[in-house]
């Protein structure tokens, strides 16, 4: 095996293709804390997909950013919490879309959120919020789930869903 020395680490560099954050992005799966963002994607009737939820982020940041020369993706690409949500910003989110008449119920369902340190459901302690859609509410007060982000179903206990805060829709 040829070992490479300092002088030939020197030229690779000056040879070496520089990719774009955007390309980065797609090619490292994109960015993260984005749960709110395919929720709102799967319940306007998208996939929930990673492309359709930086659809949404896009649309809503590029509305609400007037700094030029940044663009959404690069906003949230930078923020430290990436493309998560919190309550004020979902309140903000809401706000947006009733301003310019995007916000209805569709009756889908609604987004809920939690944080994982409460030990709601199956969900692994991170100390991160997460955003859900609670397809339905069952005469229990159990309710059943999609979540979005990681693509599975299931059924929150009525004890679970007391842990939960109402978000959107």
């Amino acid at each position: 095996m040829k070992k490479l020395g300092k002088l030939s680490l020197k030229e690779m560099e000056q040879e070496m293709y520089v990719i774009s954050a955007n390309e980065l992005r797609e090619s490292t799966g994109g960015y993260g804390n984005d749960c709110f963002w395919r929720c709102v994607s799967y319940i306007e009737g998208g996939g929930g997909t990673e492309l359709d939820a930086e659809s949404w982020a896009n649309q809503y940041y590029d509305g609400v950013i007037s700094c030029p020369g940044i663009s959404a993706s690069d906003y949230y690409n930078t923020s430290p919490s990436g493309a998560e949500m919190f309550n004020s910003d979902i309140a903000n989110y809401a706000s947006y879309r009733a301003a310019n008449g995007t916000y209805s119920f569709s009756g889908s369902g609604q987004i809920r959120m939690f944080n994982t340190a409460d030990n709601v459901g199956n969900y692994a302690n991170t100390g991160l919020r997460h955003a859900i859609v609670i397809t339905c509410v069952n005469s229990d007060g159990s309710a059943d789930y999609y979540d979005a982000q990681l693509g599975i179903y299931g059924t929150f206990s009525a004890s679970d869903m007391g842990k939960t805060q109402y978000a959107m829709y």
